[in-house]
This record gives structure tokens, C-alpha cells and sequence, in this order.
């Protein structure tokens, strides 16, 4: 057999083999996180202009929101978590809301006109790598003090629910 066959073949394997690992690249990136996952906090820029980085979230218990202006779950799930967010914080731990609309904007205006406290971050590229595709909102992840997802909870949470997790953090413990 002719060398210039044999470097086509070998030449088309190594394009399939890339193409490939390619694509398992790509789908491992769009898979959302899952219980078991663990997240290394980038450093974010809050609606508010504030930069939270990594030890405001390392050795606390996360609780991670992902939301949007324009749902109404959401809407309701808001008012819980800016009303248990110092409760949350008086025992250790921290709350992040990621917004997936796509105008800063909106966002800002949603939350100065609710008087929401908790930090607001806008979903970007690092960090849908990070967290990977979320495919409804709300969307709430449980990080341990380690950076362990915990937990993960697709949808609009009771009450009740959010007020399990306030009781499952240690007491007393400082933030």
C-alpha cells in the first residue's frame, strides 16, 4: 500500500478521534451540577458593584439561586430568601442568586423596586462552565463549606423547605 494512504487514514482517525473528544468536552461543559460536584468560587461582580471572590464563600454552607425577573416562582422564592437571607447569615451561611436574564439592566431595576438585599450576580460564561446548563428556574444548589454541591432542587421550594435548610445549619457558628 502507497505511504500517502496511510497517511490519509491515519490523517482521518486523528480528525475523528478530535472531533470526538471534542464533543465530550463540550457535553461534559453543558451538564448542569449535580449533588457530589465540587465548585471552585471564581470572582464575581455583583448588580451592586461589589466583587465577592473566593473566601467569602470557602468554609461556609452556599446557598446558590438561580433565577430569572420574568419568573413567577422565582418571584415568589425571592421574598422568601430576602426574608431568611439574615438568618441564613447569622449562622454561618451565605446566599448567592444568579440571574439568567440577558439585560443587566432589568435585573437591577427588579431589585431595587423589591428592595432586595441578597447579592446578585449575572450568569456569564464562567460561570455556566462552572455550574454548567441549568434547564429551569428556579434552580437552588446546596454548597457545603468545602465547595461540595449538597444538594440540588429543580424548581419553586416551599417555605417550609427553605426554613429546613436555615435549620440544618450549625447555630452560633460565625460568618
Amino acid at each position: 500500500m502507497p505511504q500517502h494512504k496511510n497517511d490519509n487514514r491515519i490523517s482521518h482517525w486523528f480528525v475523528i478521534l478530535s472531533a470526538c473528544l471534542m464533543l465530550f468536552c463540550c457535553l461534559k461543559n453543558a451538564q448542569a451540577a449535580s449533588v457530589g460536584d465540587r465548585i471552585e468560587w471564581p470572582d464575581m461582580l455583583t448588580h451592586d458593584g461589589r466583587v465577592l471572590t473566593k473566601p467569602d464563600f470557602t468554609n461556609h454552607y452556599v446557598m446558590v439561586q438561580f433565577w430569572a425577573t420574568w419568573c413567577p416562582y422565582c418571584s415568589l422564592q425571592n421574598v422568601t430568601l430576602n426574608k431568611l437571607q439574615p438568618q441564613w447569615e447569622s449562622r454561618g451561611g451565605k446566599l448567592l442568586t444568579i440571574s439568567v436574564d440577558k439585560k443587566p439592566e432589568a435585573v437591577a431595576d427588579y431589585l431595587k423596586k423589591k428592595a432586595y438585599r441578597f447579592p446578585t450576580v449575572m450568569s456569564n460564561p464562567e460561570l455556566k462552565t462552572l455550574f454548567g446548563k441549568i434547564k429551569s428556574v428556579p434552580t437552588v444548589l446546596i454548597v457545603g463549606p468545602d465547595g461540595t454541591v449538597l444538594q440540588k432542587i429543580e424548581g419553586q421550594m416551599l417555605d417550609e423547605d427553605l426554613m429546613e435548610f436555615l435549620e440544618r445549619l450549625p447555630k452560633n457558628k460565625s460568618s
